[in-house]
């Protein structure tokens, strides 16, 4: 069992090398890397894991916003 490097979710082998959760493709790590494609997924996680973090902020933020609204009907 592999942990998905952006979202952290445990994804088993028989989901087809993608994560079910934030749709990261596993696959890179089946496979060698050469320097130029390391950099660039590199910078390609980065940036999904920070796409994320605003992703799951936002759903927080949407939730506590449906909950004052609904205090206030």
């Amino acid at each position: 069992m592999n942990q998905c490097p952006v979202c952290k979710k445990n994804i088993s082998n028989a989901e087809n090398g993608l994560c079910n959760k934030c749709g990261w493709d596993m696959h890179y790590y089946a496979n060698g890397l050469t320097r130029n494609e390391e950099m660039r997924f590199k910078k390609k996680l980065k940036i999904a894991r920070r796409n994320w973090k605003k992703l799951v902020l936002s759903i927080k933020e949407n939730r506590a916003l449906k909950k004052t609204l609904e205090a206030t009907q």
